[in-house]
């Protein structure tokens, strides 16, 4: 198989995609076209996150049983594991600078936000939240001074960001629901996230506005819809669309213009991906790529 070469992936889709027990990354072009598999390794990955500063994708990998960090260069074509512990450590996101990674961590006993220099990712990794609840999901802010991240601390799960500076935490929202899997927009003004009323297969997608606390939601996407993601741009959204599955666990990965405000199906060319053997599991969209 073709491997992903070197380059920019900013008008790239990464998309992990699910066969029976073996999940692996894909790279695609925007016009659905130029299926590649990321990586020439054996065994599962997801997760996936690009850092151009780095010119490196990050992912975890079942190795041996446990799942741990790793990292694909795309210039040498090869792997590097970053860090390994027994604990489950998952959700990695390079800072915009792409001196570290933040990941989510059970090393405590709960999920919780770590912080691992990329220059040494063999340090110990620092702790980012102390809170009991299960935190995860982080995501940086365009100048990589903040983290907005989904924390479960009081009774259900609301979005928070933290200081990387100071440590200092500010919750963004409380509402009756939950909101989960926030990621920051490229302009730095909003937070995109996934509510979960019920299930959350049927979760509907949510921005907040930074500057006003505010939300809002679109009505066009429907309540099956998660693992929302900008455009380089911030004028489109990406994401996983439960309600026009080929089946009740696969999605259909799809495109929401804020512009004109249509969705539109990511039209697939790859035969394999054709049939319902192998299942989107989750999906992003380059912001920052040259």
């Amino acid at each position: 198989m073709v491997q992903a070469t070197a380059g920019p992936l900013s008008e790239r889709f990464l998309i992990t995609a699910q066969s029976g027990p073996l999940s692996k990354i894909f790279v695609v072009r925007r016009d659905g076209r130029d299926w590649h598999r990321l990586t020439n390794q054996v065994g599962s990955e997801a997760d996936a996150a690009y850092c151009p500063a780095r010119g490196e994708v990050y992912y975890r990998k079942l190795l041996r049983g446990n799942w741990e960090l790793a990292a694909w260069n795309l210039e040498r074509q090869e792997e590097r594991v970053l860090h390994r512990h027994l604990a489950l450590d998952r959700q990695p996101a390079p800072s915009p600078d792409g001196n570290w990674l933040a990941f989510t961590s059970n090393r405590f006993g709960n999920d919780e936000i770590m912080l691992l220099p990329l220059d040494k990712p063999e340090a110990e990794p620092l702790r980012l939240t102390w809170d009991q609840g299960q935190n995860a999901t982080p995501s940086w802010s365009p100048d990589g001074q903040s983290l907005v991240f989904a924390s479960r601390r009081n009774g259900q799960s609301d979005l928070y960001s933290v200081d990387i500076a100071t440590g200092e935490e500010t919750r963004l929202t409380n509402s009756n629901q939950d909101e989960v899997d926030p990621r920051w927009s490229p302009g730095g003004d909003k937070i995109l996230f996934q509510t979960t009323r019920t299930r959350y297969r049927q979760g509907q997608i949510g921005v907040l506005n930074l500057d006003t606390r505010e939300t809002s939601y679109f009505p066009e996407i429907g309540g099956s819809a998660h693992q929302p993601s900008w455009s380089p741009d911030g004028n489109s959204i990406l994401y996983l669309d439960y309600r026009s599955a080929r089946a009740p666990s696969s999605p259909a990965l799809t495109m929401f213009s804020l512009t004109d405000r249509e969705t539109a199906p990511v039209v697939l060319y790859r035969r394999e991906f054709e049939l319902t053997q192998w299942s989107f599991r989750q999906a992003s969209w380059n912001l920052t790529g040259p």
